[in-house]
């Protein structure tokens, strides 16, 4: 991604580049489930840099050609993992942590300079995209609604001065439950549903 300084906003060109197995690596699967110190510095690089920085330098790169007259909204996805982290995927859940910090920090920003551009940051769950169909072990429902679902309830909460919401009635339930515990035994309820997906320890 690179902006020349020398022109506006509205000229900057954007060059995204993602392969299908870099986001078949930084998606949580369950084949994706592994110890921590199984994890390949590659895979740890992949999942940084595309969960964590793309977003970010893409807002970078975007954000100065929406402070104009029109009232726009930003809306940035955190998923669950940035409050508890999910055992088994622990890069991955780092990058929501880091997520749901910018996301407070630049919406504070964006208020106080009367910026028109609305952060609302919105926290998922489990999502049924085209990447998860790929799973054969993950299926839509209830707790796991479509793209589509998804989308919808995300737009029905844009423009209500939020900030941050849960914006799918079932996935608040579900956090609901989860938050209802302390945090350790949130964690160990975690990692235990988890583990039969978890690969074999390599031996060091």
């Amino acid at each position: 991604m690179r902006t020349g300084k020398s022109r506006s906003p509205a000229e900057w060109k954007l060059q995204l580049t993602a392969t299908s197995s870099d986001r078949s690596r930084t998606a949580p699967l369950s084949s994706s489930f592994k110890h921590f110190e199984d994890t390949i510095q590659k895979e740890i690089d992949d999942v940084l840099a595309l969960k964590a920085l793309f977003p970010i330098k893409l807002t970078n790169a975007l954000l100065p050609a929406m402070q104009g007259s029109q009232k726009l909204a930003l809306v940035l996805t955190c998923g669950s993992q940035a409050y508890i982290g999910t055992p088994y995927v622990s890069a991955y859940s780092a990058t929501k942590g880091a997520l749901h910090s910018w996301n407070r920090a630049l919406a504070a920003e964006q208020h106080e300079t009367k910026s028109k551009v609305e952060i609302l940051e919105v926290v998922i769950g489990g999502t049924y995209t085209s990447l998860v169909a790929q799973d054969p072990s993950m299926k839509a429902g209830l707790f796991m609604p479509t793209a589509e679902v998804m989308a919808k309830s995300i737009l029905a909460r844009v423009g209500n001065g939020h900030r941050i919401v849960t914006a799918y009635f079932w996935h608040g339930v579900q956090l609901f439950l989860i938050y209802s515990f302390p945090m350790s035994v949130a964690g160990s309820i975690m990692a235990g549903v988890l583990k039969p997906s978890v690969e074999p320890k390599k031996a060091k």
